[in-house]
């Protein structure tokens, strides 16, 4: 029953901000989402907050990155690329982080921190 929800809220956003992009859409749906506390497979990104979606102001894009499945190689390396816009009216700043990551399993991000001016 998640994706007549997860339409819903969509469709609403599109209805408050016609000049958003669908990247920027899933991006404030995925990055407000209210952690459960489970597994990836069992909660997705979490439980969508329609109203925090609709204000959000800062937009990441993909909104979701997938490295494959870990175990089949013994040494593999990925490289990716995060777009993080900031559409608000005030200057953000942002940390990089990650947790509960398995044992041998490391990720970096470079910048691990950095400032975006406001829109």
């Amino acid at each position: 029953m998640a994706t007549p929800h997860v339409a819903g809220v969509c469709a609403l956003l599109k209805s408050l901000h016609r000049n958003w992009s669908p990247a920027q859409i899933k991006s404030a749906v995925m990055t407000t989402a209210l952690d459960l506390g489970e597994e990836a497979m069992t909660q997705g990104a979490g439980r969508i907050e329609a109203l925090k979606a609709a204000e959000v102001g800062t937009f990441v894009v993909p909104s979701h990155l997938s490295f494959g499945l870990a175990g089949f190689t013994p040494l593999w390396t990925e490289a990716d690329t995060v777009w993080v816009t900031n559409r608000s009216l005030q200057s953000q700043s942002f940390t990089i982080s990650f947790d509960n990551l398995s044992s041998g399993i490391s990720i970096t991000a470079n910048p691990s921190s950095f400032s975006l001016t406001q829109k």
